[in-house]
């Protein structure tokens, strides 16, 4: 088995490598060089990411090749000469939430530059409660991966919840100054592993701090389940809309995008009915909402136009 798995991770590690070799990560990263990326203006530096998108677009194979599958979706539901547009926003998005972790060790104290939280009265609403509040997001969808990091900044206590971390947080995040990591559940692969989590969240709500998840799409499921969307069928995880149900979370939507200017948008909307129904009638909307008019900021497409089972 060995033989046939190195080969697979030869590649993955290269391009790990040569990550390193990234501007970005360069002047927020390297001793000596790190200067460079504190004074570095944010809104500047996603003018230059934008540039070097548009250019990429152009000249660089690659670039062309990871939007491929965003164009086939949107073939014939969007004009060419959005989708081309669509395409380049997508590229310097990729490239942006790159470098954005790469800065946040330099950045973290200049939230105020490239952060804006919307919405943040319905959390302290839900807060007020005493039963804490789960953060819905869609999975890999926008910039979802910085609402803990955010939030934890501003004091909460955060909960992420996912499948494993690629990374070991501190050497993708950075050990900054007055740097708080957020704590993570991990559901893992199997019924005990999920049965763990489920109880870590319970905790956490019942502790009444903030949990925040993603739910994945299908392309089968449940009819009640299914979302408007561009590209054949999607169909939300009906676990987690289960698991909503047992803990009777106080659910809060929350979505993160960027705007033209490269701000971090994060926004928090009202919170919905720990039920089925009511998940779908609102979280569903908006979620379908932002993938018609924002697909940029997904990075599902793959998987979506392979037909490949959670994405």
């Amino acid at each position: 088995m060995q033989r046939f798995i190195q080969p697979m991770t030869r590649p993955r590690a290269l391009n790990e490598k040569l990550s390193l070799l990234r501007f970005s990560y360069l002047c927020h990263r390297l001793p000596g060089l790190r200067w460079i990326g504190k004074n570095i203006s944010p809104l500047w530096f996603f003018y230059w990411t934008r540039l070097a998108a548009n250019l990429g677009f152009h000249l660089y194979p690659a670039d062309r090749r990871r939007v491929r599958y965003l164009c086939q979706a949107l073939e014939g539901h969007y004009r060419k000469a959005e989708v081309r547009q669509i395409s380049r926003k997508n590229i310097a998005y990729r490239k942006w939430m790159i470098h954005l972790v790469n800065a946040w060790p330099n950045w973290v104290n200049r939230l105020a530059d490239w952060v804006v939280l919307e919405g943040e009265d319905h959390l302290r609403a839900a807060l007020a409660g005493g039963k804490g509040a789960l953060l819905l997001s869609g999975h890999a969808f926008g910039f979802a991966a910085f609402v803990a990091p955010v939030l934890t900044q501003r004091g909460y206590q955060v909960y992420r919840t996912g499948r494993g971390r690629r990374v070991d947080q501190t050497t993708r995040w950075g050990n900054a100054e007055h740097y708080e990591r957020w704590a993570y559940i991990n559901y893992g692969e199997d019924c005990w592993n999920r049965a763990q989590a489920l109880n870590e969240m319970r905790q956490a709500l019942k502790a009444n701090q903030i949990v925040h998840t993603s739910i994945r799409g299908f392309p089968h499921g449940d009819s009640r389940l299914q979302i408007d969307f561009c590209y054949k069928k999607f169909f939300l995880d009906h676990r987690l809309i289960r698991i909503i149900e047992i803990i009777q979370a106080t659910v809060l939507p929350c979505f993160a995008i960027c705007d033209i200017r490269g701000r971090l948008i994060v926004k928090i909307y009202p919170p919905v009915g720990p039920t089925g129904g009511e998940v779908m009638r609102v979280f569903g909307s908006l979620y379908a909402r932002y993938l018609r008019e924002t697909p940029e900021f997904t990075r599902i497409w793959r998987r979506v136009v392979q037909q490949q089972e959670g994405w």
